[in-house]
C-alpha cells in the first residue's frame, strides 16, 4: 500500500564520458525532478558527511553495518527522505512527536511525495546495485562505443590512478578478479593515455556487462542509439520511467539536441561519430584490438 506513493528515485549511471550528465538533464526537465550530480565522485563531496575515499567506490551489502551506515546517512543528506525512512515514519505514532520533530517529519514526506530524485553518477557504477535496493531506485545505465570514450579521455587528458581500484580489495575479489594483474600493473606504470582509457573501459563495461546479465529491470541504453533518435528514445524513457508531461518538454529536447551550443546543448547526431577525427588509425586499431573481448557484446564490426 505505502510503495505507490513513494516516488522512487532514477540512477542515471554508466561511465564517465558517456553523456549520463545530458541524459540525466533531460530527464528532469519537466521540474518535478531534483537532478543530483555524482555523489560518489571523491574530488566533489556533496556534504561534509562524505565517507568517498575513492574513486569508483564499491559499496556491498556484505560490508560492516558501520560502512553502510556511513554511506547511507551521506546519501540520506542529500536526496531527502528515503524510503526505509518513508515507511517507518509514517507507520510510527506521530502524536508521539515533538512538535518541531514532527513538522520536519511532515515536511520530508510532503518532499518525497511531490519531488522524485535524479542521482546522476558514473562514478557509482560499481555500487549501483547495492544503492538501488536500498533505496528501491530505477536505473538507467548508459554504454558508449569504447572509442568514442577513449577519445573523449584523450580530448581531456584525464589519467587514471589506478590504486583507486587496487586499494579497493573487496572489489577486487568480488567484481574485478579478472583484471586484478593488470590493474596492478597499470597501478604501478605508467600507461599512455590511450591504455588507460581501455583499461576503464573494460573495467567499467565488464561491471556493466554483469549487470545486463543480472537485472532484468534495469534499463540500459547505447548513447549513440539516443544521439541518432533522441525524441523517439526519450520519449521510451520518460514512459518506462513513468515521468509525466513528455509533450511539454519535447521542443526543450530537440534544441539541446539539434544545436551546438556546448553544455548539455549538442548535435547529437553529429557527436556520435567525432572519435573519427580525434584518433588516429592506429590508436582506433588498439581501442579495438584492447576492448573487443567486452566490446563485442555491444557493438558489431560494422560500428568501428
Amino acid at each position: 500500500m505505502l510503495k505507490r506513493f513513494y516516488n522512487r528515485p532514477i540512477i542515471v549511471t554508466g561511465s564517465h564520458r558517456s553523456g549520463s550528465t545530458w541524459l540525466g538533464k533531460m530527464l528532469s526537465l519537466t521540474g518535478k525532478i531534483n537532478f543530483v550530480n555524482e555523489p560518489f565522485n571523491k574530488y566533489y563531496p556533496l556534504n561534509s558527511l562524505s565517507p568517498i575515499k575513492y574513486m569508483f567506490e564499491y559499496v556491498t551489502d556484505s560490508d560492516s553495518f558501520e560502512r553502510k551506515n556511513k554511506f547511507i546517512k551521506y546519501l540520506d543528506g542529500i536526496i531527502g527522505l528515503p524510503y526505509h525512512y518513508f515507511t517507518v515514519d509514517l507507520i510510527k505514532p506521530i502524536v508521539k512527536l515533538e512538535p518541531k520533530i514532527l513538522k520536519k517529519k511532515l515536511g520530508l514526506i510532503k518532499k518525497r511525495l511531490t519531488k522524485r530524485y535524479l542521482i546522476k553518477d558514473p562514478i557509482c557504477i560499481f555500487s549501483a546495485d547495492w544503492i538501488a535496493r536500498k533505496y528501491r531506485a530505477d536505473v538507467v545505465v548508459i554504454i558508449r562505443h569504447p572509442a568514442a570514450f577513449v577519445a573523449s579521455i584523450k580530448v581531456k587528458d584525464w589519467n587514471h590512478d589506478f590504486n583507486d581500484f587496487l586499494n579497493q580489495k573487496k572489489l577486487i575479489n568480488e567484481v574485478l578478479k579478472p583484471f586484478e594483474d593488470e590493474i596492478q600493473n597499470y597501478a604501478t606504470k605508467q600507461h599512455d593515455i590511450i591504455d588507460q582509457g581501455i583499461m576503464l573501459w573494460n573495467l567499467i563495461h565488464y561491471r556493466i556487462k554483469d549487470y545486463q546479465d543480472k537485472h532484468k529491470n534495469w534499463i540500459f541504453v547505447r548513447h549513440e542509439d539516443i544521439s541518432e533518435a533522441p525524441i523517439e528514445e526519450f520519449n521510451k524513457l520518460y514512459k518506462k520511467l513513468r515521468i509525466k508531461d513528455f509533450n511539454l518538454v519535447k521542443e526543450e529536447i530537440i534544441n539541446h539536441t539539434k544545436l551546438d551550443k556546448g553544455g548539455v546543448h549538442r548535435n547529437s547526431k553529429e557527436n556520435i561519430y567525432n572519435w573519427k577525427n580525434r584518433l588516429s588509425e592506429e590508436e582506433i586499431s588498439r581501442i579495438k584490438m584492447g576492448t573487443n573481448e567486452i566490446s563485442k557484446y555491444f557493438y558489431t564490426d560494422k560500428e568501428w
